[in-house]
């Protein structure tokens, strides 16, 4: 297990939020943990997805970050599917 640091862009509003996280966290323990604090809670795992920006793929809820090569300083977006 690795620590990275990834920039998490929030939805199409230009926010930017940076996570140290472990490269072995699985993706929907990260996305709750981002709905949490940045959607204030407001929301469930399943109303998003996580892109990944730098290196052009969508993750799925049962991956790991490390499992798809997420590499410290990666740039992902979180997207709201409520809101599109």
């Amino acid at each position: 297990m690795t620590k990275i640091t990834i920039a998490v862009g929030k939805g199409l509003s230009g926010e930017i939020y940076r996570y140290e996280v472990d490269d072995e966290v699985k993706v929907d323990e990260l996305m709750s943990r981002i709905i949490s604090e940045i959607y204030n809670g407001d929301g469930v795992v399943e109303d998003f997805v996580l892109f990944n920006l730098t290196q052009g793929f969508e993750y799925r809820n049962d991956e790991t970050l490390s499992s798809r090569g997420t590499r410290n300083g990666d740039v992902v977006l979180m997207i709201d599917l409520r809101k599109t």
